[in-house]
């Protein structure tokens, strides 16, 4: 094994790919995914089975020995949370049907199947991460990498990092 050099700062790309320019090469690459775009219109149902999902084993595993609810939480709970995250993007570009109102009630429905209501939030700086895409004044992604430590950022890349993202995705579920 080789052993990397410690990094001591975060590298920034001056001239970051920006999200429009991104999607014109991917257009001219592969046109026939155009007609991928769009509202889906199952996105909604999905979102609310998923929810009711979400909720009804949290109902069963209210019985349960907690070492039921934490496996049944680890393998079942953090993949639902993770689709109903999915579908929150999804609606933040208000793909999820043809309204805002559609679309933030599908962020409503949404913050039911997850821990912390956060839904509408992460649209809005969803939206700015597009609009300010690598800027540091506008793109909260480059705000936070520009305030945490490197020690912070490596413990969220790494593997424990990415086992702890996982378990606090299975958290909702227990909390039921």
């Amino acid at each position: 094994m080789h052993s990397q050099k410690p990094r001591t700062t975060f590298y920034f790309d001056q001239n970051p790919a920006d999200h429009g320019q991104r999607y014109k090469a991917i257009l001219k690459q592969h046109p026939e995914i155009k007609k991928l775009f769009g509202i889906n219109r199952w996105s909604f149902v999905i979102l609310a089975g998923l929810v009711c999902l979400q909720n009804a084993i949290g109902y069963f595993l209210n019985s349960q020995p907690i070492w039921v609810a934490v496996i049944t939480s680890y393998l079942f709970g953090s993949v639902i949370a993770l689709a109903i995250m999915a579908l929150v993007h999804d609606a933040s570009h208000n793909l999820i049907t043809k309204s805002k109102f559609g679309n933030n009630a599908a962020l409503f429905v949404a913050n039911m199947g997850i821990l912390w209501p956060a839904s509408l939030a992460y649209r809005r700086y969803h939206l700015n991460h597009h609009r300010y895409f690598g800027q540091s004044d506008g793109d909260l992604i480059c705000q936070l990498t520009k305030k945490l430590s490197l020690w912070e950022i490596d413990l969220v890349r790494s593997y424990s990092g990415s086992c702890f993202s996982v378990l606090l995705c299975t958290i909702p579920i227990c909390k039921r």
